[in-house]
């Protein structure tokens, strides 16, 4: 998982793995998915403002992928 903060505004991006029952199969299911965590500080407390979550594909560390996004001389790893 990689996450950073600004102010009252963070983020964390990993994945979730966990086992599923898909509609109409009683067997448990493998699933990972891609996720993004956006959270917002009210009042000294972070609560969760958004989330996204898509299956993988394939496995991509967020860093690598935070890396591309990233303009040039900004860090992925939540430090300034």
């Amino acid at each position: 998982m990689t996450s950073a903060s600004s102010g009252d505004i963070g983020y964390a991006v990993g994945i979730e793995r966990g086992r599923v029952r898909m509609d109409g199969d009683d067997s448990l299911h493998e699933m990972a998915l891609r996720v993004t965590h956006v959270f917002r500080r009210e009042g000294g407390e972070w609560w969760l403002a958004h989330r996204h979550a898509d299956p993988v594909a394939s496995v991509t560390p967020p860093t690598a992928v935070l890396a591309r996004a990233a303009p040039a001389g900004t860090s992925t790893d939540g430090r300034p």
